[in-house]
């Protein structure tokens, strides 16, 4: 092997290393999320949540707080009762977002991503009102 081919080897080593390595360093980490929920006191909410791609169910009574880790996170709350309001505040590290609704078994949709986004840092917030169930 002449010195040409090696040093040519050595930098495509070298420059397939310092990629990975910067993939690595930099790859999404998990947040905290804070999901709070207002409004009417005592009305009961319920609806699903999603952690990293797993569902779970919720159902509650206003106030009430939801606090998951994960890289993302999205959810669906609606009211059970025809009058009242729901208000919605979604919190990690890196955004703040509300929304409220007092349209009749009204619900709110929300999520937070941080994979989309990992490369260029930062996360993507989305919530919207929902019609009735």
């Amino acid at each position: 092997m002449n010195r040409l081919t090696f040093l040519l080897l050595f930098l495509l080593v070298l420059l397939l290393g310092s990629a990975g390595a910067f993939l690595y360093f930099n790859r999404p980490q998990p947040d905290n999320f804070v999901l709070s929920l207002d409004g009417t006191p005592g009305m009961k909410v319920e609806g699903t949540y999603r952690v990293d791609g797993v569902e779970h169910q919720f159902s509650g009574v206003l106030p009430a707080k939801l606090e998951v880790t994960g890289i993302d996170f999205s959810y669906s709350i609606w009211m059970t009762q025809e009058q009242g309001e729901l208000q919605v505040r979604l919190l990690s590290e890196s955004a703040d977002g509300s929304l409220s609704t007092d349209a009749p078994f009204g619900g709110i949709a929300g999520e937070i991503k941080g994979r989309e986004h990992w490369l260029f840092g930062g996360q993507s917030m989305m919530m919207t009102a929902l019609p009735k169930k």
